[in-house]
């Protein structure tokens, strides 16, 4: 096979994916907009900070593993949602988004734990990925798509507590020097409490 024999194959691929993909652009896309919008005029007081300050000192290996999270997570929901049959690309990427995840892991037990989680989530996606093909191919009932709907239920809330769980051990490895967050605090106060002494002496 030639180069572009490659690249045809490539994007023949992509065709199976595309929903998926685009599915998980816009659900990243209002993430990153909420929170944006949530971080202006943010400050170390603010009730905000208390979940945003998860995000605080990361480096870029932590920002690498918190986007596979991101995206496997997104991944889960756009195949449950989208209610498509899938075809093998779409459990090789699920599988590549969930092992970039544990690089720079350094807890086998983190390790071991991940890799159970992936092989739940992979079950419900097969799970549904039968009974979906057997709706659109065989037949159409009621009590199939009610299990369908159950079962999607079910894998995505799981879902969302493993990128959770991530999100937690990711910021738990942060290297957060508290002296330097006191300061900053303290100077946050300062620069408010001669915000008031400022408006206090020109009323």
């Amino acid at each position: 096979m030639t180069w572009q024999d490659y690249i045809n194959y490539i994007l023949f691929q992509f065709n199976y994916i595309r929903p998926q993909v685009l599915m998980m652009v816009a659900l990243t896309v209002i993430m990153l907009l909420f929170l944006s919008l949530m971080s202006r005029n943010l400050s170390f007081e603010s009730h905000r900070f208390g979940w945003l300050s998860l995000f605080y000192k990361m480096n870029g290996y932590t920002y690498f593993r918190l986007s596979c999270a991101w995206l496997r997570l997104v991944y889960l929901i756009s195949i449950l949602v989208l209610f498509r049959p899938l075809e093998p690309i779409h459990y090789v990427m699920y599988i590549m988004i969930g092992l970039l995840y544990l690089l720079d892991i350094k807890a086998p037990h983190r390790i071991m734990s991940n890799l159970l989680n992936l092989t739940l989530e992979l079950i419900g996606v097969i799970a549904t990925n039968v009974l979906c093909g057997y709706m659109i191919e065989v037949f159409m009932d009621f009590q199939y798509l009610a299990i369908y709907i159950l079962i999607s239920v079910f894998f995505g809330c799981f879902g969302i507590y493993v990128f959770l769980l991530q999100l937690i051990h990711i910021s738990d490895e942060r290297e957060v020097d508290k002296n330097e967050f006191k300061k900053q605090e303290d100077k946050e106060i300062n620069r408010k409490e001669k915000i008031n002494e400022d408006s206090i002496a020109s009323s």
